[in-house]
């Protein structure tokens, strides 16, 4: 029977993340900041390390991504969101469907 392990291969219980609990609590660390390190590293350095190719598609989806958030936040501020201007935010999907196959073709 495995002991715990500071590895992630699965072959024991893994300590790193509650040697990473102590260490942040001897600094003052409350457990919130702890869970939210240990749940955004490996994505983090995921993203870090990725080779980007952007392209037209790539740009367009982080546009209409963009325009769709300023008008929700825009919406929700003004206290204005009902489901029609919900449906008008889905709208902006039909959008980047059209968008897209334009810019695929």
């Amino acid at each position: 029977m495995a002991g715990p392990t500071f590895s992630d291969d699965g072959g024991g219980r893994d300590l790193r993340p509650f040697v990473d609990d102590i260490c942040a609590r001897r600094r003052g660390r409350s457990r919130a900041a702890v869970l939210a390190q240990l749940v955004l590293r490996r994505p983090a350095l995921g993203l870090l390390f990725t080779k980007w190719h952007f392209d037209g598609a790539l740009l367009w989806s982080g546009l209409i991504t963009m325009a769709a958030i300023v008008y929700l936040l825009l919406t929700m501020r003004a206290h204005k969101l009902t489901p029609a201007r919900l449906a008008i935010a889905a709208g902006f999907y039909l959008v980047f469907a059209i968008g897209l196959v334009l810019i695929l073709a």
